[in-house]
């Protein structure tokens, strides 16, 4: 992303560790370490450790499984991070780069090479799953894709991210939740946004999952599926 960003002709500066950010009628201003303030119109975060940590559950739901309801529970737990994901990286720095330069060919071109290498791990992943509930079992297909979670989830760790907020001035949890709740429940057109992305993404993850039955039916080999 930050190539993009310095591609597009944006400053950038590194180095410096985040400790406080304040929304103000006309945007957001953040604090630095060194005293130093800087106002925008967004700020934007990075979900890596935290989207690990919901593959790494879900691949956890999946293993221990034992008949269809705890099956289809881990199955829509899968639609619920594929709908908190969906779209939402893309889409705002994307209208980021467009507002603030006029153009957004860089991050455009980036983006299509990291889903090219992600499509391309996405065929390379389905194959060996289905080689590996072929020769093994599928309950182990899923409880091998732990340990690759899970150093790619020590990779991120790391790196150092920012403190958000002073230690002296930490938010509850309770606080975020109802600000979350807040935002995404009040009037207009943010709630059924929300609403058909949740419903989508779990209805597809339920055809999707469950689409191997037909092989079943067919007593073709579970390998194919992959």
């Amino acid at each position: 992303m930050m190539s993009s960003v310095m591609e597009s002709g944006l400053p950038v500066q590194t180095g410096k560790r985040l400790i406080n950010v304040r929304t103000t009628p006309d945007g957001v201003t953040v604090q630095f370490e060194d005293g130093s303030l800087a106002n925008g119109d967004l700020l934007i975060g990075t979900d890596g450790i935290h989207s690990r940590i919901r593959t790494l559950l879900n691949a956890l739901l999946g293993g221990l499984s034992h008949d269809v309801p705890t099956y289809l529970v881990s199955t829509l737990f899968f639609g619920v991070e594929v709908a908190l994901v969906s779209g939402t990286y893309e889409s705002i720095v994307y209208d980021t780069l467009l507002e603030q330069t006029g153009q957004s060919h860089a991050f455009e071109k980036r983006l299509g090479q990291v889903k090219l290498l992600n499509s391309l791990a996405l065929i390379i992943s389905s194959l060996t799953g289905g080689l590996v509930a072929t020769v093994l079992s599928p309950r182990l297909a899923y409880f091998a894709t732990i340990p690759l979670v899970t150093i790619s989830l020590g990779a991120l760790l790391t790196f150092k991210e920012p403190h958000l907020h002073h230690a002296e001035g930490r938010t509850s949890l309770k606080s975020h939740l109802l600000a979350i709740s807040q935002t995404i429940f009040q009037p207009g057109k943010t709630l059924r946004i929300v609403t058909v992305l949740l419903a989508t993404s779990l209805l597809l993850s339920v055809i999707f999952e469950f689409g191997p039955l037909w092989q079943l039916a067919l007593a073709a080999p579970v390998g194919l599926y992959g």
